[in-house]
């Protein structure tokens, strides 16, 4: 097995248990010690797994994207709370962009009491959980399927969404200051990037733990957003900041 699919293995494997002994990891993805360690070593100077006292971590860190089995668990309620909100923002015989992010995965039960809907998304949940909903056309976007992520990216991604013209852009991100809107992977920012350029409106779907946070890649500025939904207050500089860059705050 080459080291990236031994790499692959070990953070499918941390991205449901978060913490797993040294012994139990060995056994279940049948390397030696010395090969183990020496993979470990490589995902902790990646920041992705911090190892202690004969376990091993994963590391909770606003610049590693986590698979979709460990981001579906997190902030569930809220998540949940956020796409009630955003419902209020969605009708009839639209055409939506809708990204991989969990959050946005939420929005499924909303969808399916519209009529006539049009749904693009580069996220294989959503997609599958609209499957045979014979009120919504869904579109999948073609690509590379991002590992434990559920998200389909690459520049095919990014060229199908060229193809649509929606009404609105329904997405998440990693993080959101005064000053933009944040992803951690380069690779999601460049297919969210183009969802922004083929819709009429954006609406930013971000959970109270995200505002006042950066991340690696900048995606946009507040001049590419008209909405952000959250679940909690945000603080009274974050608010006058975004709304004089005309940006409603709902929450």
């Amino acid at each position: 097995m080459y080291r990236k699919e031994r790499l692959d293995k070990i953070m499918e494997i941390m991205s449901k248990k978060k913490i797993v002994d040294m012994k139990i990891l060995e056994d279940l993805t049948y390397e030696s010690r010395s090969t183990l360690r020496r993979d470990l070593i490589v995902l902790e100077d990646e920041h992705k797994i911090t190892r202690n006292f004969g376990q091993v971590e994963l590391v909770s860190d606003n610049n590693v994207e986590f698979g979709y089995q460990v981001r579906v668990g997190e902030n569930l309620s809220d998540k949940k709370y956020i796409a009630s909100v955003c419902d209020t923002f969605i009708g009839n015989n639209q055409a939506l962009i809708i990204d991989s992010s969990t959050t946005a995965s939420y929005l499924e039960p909303y969808l399916s009491k519209r009529n006539n809907l049009i749904v693009i998304t580069n996220g294989l949940h959503l997609a599958m959980s609209l499957n045979g909903n014979p009120k919504i056309k869904t579109f999948i976007a073609s690509g590379r399927l991002r590992p434990f992520s559920g998200s389909i990216v690459g520049d095919s991604a990014r060229q199908f969404m060229e193809g649509f013209h929606a009404d609105i852009a329904i997405i998440s991100c990693a993080g959101v200051d005064k000053n933009g809107v944040y992803m951690a992977s380069d690779e999601q920012s460049a297919v969210k990037s183009q969802m922004l350029k083929q819709a009429e409106k954006t609406i930013l779907l971000c959970d109270h733990t995200k505002i006042d946070r950066v991340d690696y890649y900048r995606l946009c500025g507040h001049e590419d957003i008209d909405v952000i939904v959250t679940d909690k207050c945000p603080s009274e500089e974050f608010i006058q900041s975004v709304e004089d860059q005309n940006v409603e705050i709902v929450y």
